[in-house]
C-alpha cells in the first residue's frame, strides 16, 4: 500500500487554480529555503554595507515571513495541535513566530533609520546574526519534527483545506 504521502501527491484534491499543483507542504518547504537565502543574504548585505541588499531580505521577511508564519498558526497548527506528539513542539513554535515578529520589527526599525542616514551598521549585523539564528533553528524543528508528523495526522481533505487556506491568503 502507498504512504499517504504517495496519494495525497497523486490526488486531486491537490490540484487547484488551473491544474497547478499546490502541495502547502512543498510551499513551506521552499519557503524554508527561501528564508534560509534571506538570512543569508541579510548577513552578506550587512558584511558589505549594501543597504539596498539589506532591503531586499527585509522585504522578503516582512511580506512572506510573516504570511509564512501565518500559514502555520492559522492552517497548520489548529489542525494537528491535539496530538501528543506535537503539543509541546507547537506550543514552541508559536512563541517563536512572536520572537520572530520582534526581531522583524527591530530589524525594520534599524533599517529605517540606516535610510534616515543613521550609522546603524554594527547594531544591524548583530541583529542579522540573531535572526539567522533564530530562523534557521525554529526551520530545523519543523522540517525534522513538525512537517513529517503532519503529513502522517493530516488526510486528503484537511489538506486540500490547508492548501485553499494558504492560496486565499496569496490573493488565489
Amino acid at each position: 500500500m502507498r504512504d499517504r504521502e504517495e496519494q495525497r501527491g497523486a490526488s486531486d484534491l491537490e490540484r487547484l487554480g488551473g491544474g497547478r499543483r499546490r502541495d502547502p507542504f512543498g510551499q513551506l518547504e521552499r519557503c524554508h529555503q527561501r528564508l534560509e537565502e534571506a538570512c543569508d543574504e541579510l548577513r552578506s548585505g550587512c558584511e558589505a554595507r549594501d543597504l539596498e541588499t539589506v532591503e531586499g531580505a527585509v522585504g522578503f521577511f516582512s511580506h512572506q515571513g510573516r504570511r509564512h508564519d501565518r500559514d502555520e498558526d492559522a492552517s497548520f497548527f489548529p489542525r494537528i495541535r491535539a496530538d501528543d506528539a506535537l503539543r509541546e513542539v507547537i506550543a514552541r513554535l508559536e512563541r517563536e513566530h512572536l520572537h520572530h515578529e520582534e526581531l522583524l520589527s527591530k530589524l525594520e526599525a534599524m533599517v529605517a533609520g540606516l535610510r534616515s542616514g543613521e550609522d546603524r551598521w554594527a547594531a544591524l549585523s548583530d541583529l542579522s546574526e540573531e535572526i539567522s539564528v533564530a530562523y534557521r533553528s525554529h526551520i530545523d524543528v519543523e522540517n525534522a519534527v513538525l512537517l513529517p508528523r503532519a503529513k502522517e495526522l493530516l488526510d486528503e481533505q484537511a489538506v486540500a483545506a490547508i492548501s485553499a487556506e494558504m492560496e486565499s491568503r496569496r490573493g488565489r
